[in-house]
């Protein structure tokens, strides 16, 4: 008896601990967190001022929100196969405008501008 309630003593302690450690990395990740989206916003509204959770630092400036999309799209180098009205295409993206139309540079460097759904990705072979 007396074993089983140290026992559960111990388990309660470590359980204790694990829980209010938890607590502590849930407060750090998120003050991370909240650190990044306050830069970002920072960059994005161009009204740097320290993040209130790390050293007073110099504002660092990030990429434009265009600029981050641009660089994540699949296959945004090189040409690609394509499928529009006309037939299929190979083409190289160029742009994304702010309207949400894709710009595609063909292999006779003409711009081709679609909207949604008007042109279709083709898996190069």
């Amino acid at each position: 008896m007396n074993l089983t309630l140290t026992c559960n003593k111990i388990d309660d302690i470590a359980r204790e601990g694990y829980y209010r450690s938890l607590k502590i990395g849930k407060s750090f990740v998120l003050g991370h967190i909240i650190d990044a989206l306050i830069r970002r916003y920072d960059a994005i509204t161009a009204t740097p001022h320290p993040a209130p959770h790390t050293p007073a630092a110099p504002h660092v400036p990030l990429p434009s929100i265009h600029s981050d999309y641009i660089a994540a799209l699949y296959r945004r180098t090189g040409l690609h196969s394509y499928r529009d009205a006309s037939g299929p295409i190979r083409a190289e993206i160029a742009n994304v405008e702010p309207t949400g139309h894709l710009v595609l540079r063909d292999e006779a460097s003409h711009l081709r501008r679609y909207a949604f759904k008007e042109v279709e990705y083709l898996m190069d072979a």
